[in-house]
């Protein structure tokens, strides 16, 4: 995970799963870990963008009716 501020590299992230996990699971962990970064990040700006290259999280993130435990996390 790479965190920017004003276009700057200010901090670089890794995370170790479960072996189990499986790679939509580590999508969604990767959304809930960026959420979780940007609360602590000190800034005034309002705004923030979390580039994510998985079709189906953000699928899972729009469909209502079907969701994860995980997807659940990210939507509160």
């Amino acid at each position: 995970m790479a965190i920017f501020k004003d276009s700057k590299l200010i901090e670089t992230k890794k995370y170790k799963l479960n072996g189990r996990c499986s790679n939509n699971q580590a999508e969604q962990l990767a959304i809930i870990k960026a959420l979780q970064n940007i609360k602590v990040v000190e800034t005034n700006d309002k705004t923030a963008l979390i580039f994510i290259e998985s079709k189906i999280a953000l699928e899972s993130l729009k469909n209502r009716k079907n969701h994860t435990y995980l997807i659940e996390i990210i939507e509160r």
